[in-house]
């Protein structure tokens, strides 16, 4: 027979172990094993890493714009000195290079080229994480407000907000 999962408050575990108790005692506490009250503590931790991203995250989309913006111009550039290269590999020898430095320039700049639009990629996927986050906070409330009562909605944002699962500058009531 299995045996009834026993419910460990995250809020609590939190707490005692802020207060100085191990993870031995809180597992006492709940009667779950250590493990189960690992797992908690590492919920706990990703919640208040999303935490601190959530609150960075205007800082860091206004950093990734302008980062976007230099790489644009960045990539402007290089496109006009790719473009001269290739015309002087083909003979047009506007460049007072030989032919052994523009091909080792043209490899280098498509090199640097291809290592520019990889981070341009990988900021904007957080870009795009960092609206995911949003989008599904607001789905989560929004499906609150229509399912629970007033005093449930409050109970369940104020836990989230404990747990920093949301930020509290969220609005939650309907537009």
């Amino acid at each position: 027979m299995i045996g009834k999962q026993r419910r460990v408050d995250p809020v609590e575990v939190a707490r005692m172990l802020k207060a100085g108790q191990s993870q031995a005692d809180a597992a006492r506490h709940f009667g779950v094993t250590r493990a189960a009250i690992n797992q908690v503590v590492k919920k706990l931790s990703h919640a208040k890493t999303s935490e601190v991203a959530l609150r960075a995250a205007p800082q860091v989309i206004a950093m990734d714009l302008k980062a976007i913006e230099q790489f644009t111009t960045i990539n402007k550039e290089t496109q006009t000195l790719l473009y001269d290269l290739r015309n002087h590999l083909d003979g047009n020898r506007k460049l007072k290079i030989s032919d052994g430095v523009a091909l080792s320039l043209l490899l280098r700049t498509i090199g640097e080229l291809r290592n520019q639009l990889s981070t341009q990629q990988k900021m904007l996927e957080v870009l795009v994480n960092f609206d995911e986050i949003q989008s599904f906070q607001k789905t989560v409330i929004s499906v609150l407000y229509d399912v629970c009562s007033v005093q449930q909605r409050k109970e369940i944002v104020s836990r989230l907000q404990q747990n920093r699962l949301v930020r509290k500058s969220l609005k939650f009531e309907r537009s």
